[in-house]
């Protein structure tokens, strides 16, 4: 099972979570929603909670 996290990078020393979504688009309309689509700041990071379950 995937999950995708938003990460916002500040500086080498400040990272911020803005949650997990269950699929990217969810992240990316999140970002669209609050105005940060177009910031470099932010990063959408994919993990594969349990490989089980892709099967």
């Amino acid at each position: 099972m995937m999950v995708y996290q938003i990460m916002e990078y500040r500086n080498c020393d400040e990272h911020y979570s803005w949650g997990m979504y269950s699929s990217e688009e969810n992240a990316r309309l999140y970002l669209k929603q609050m105005g940060w689509d177009k910031c470099e700041d932010f990063e959408i990071v994919s993990y594969e909670l349990d490989e089980k379950l892709k099967k």
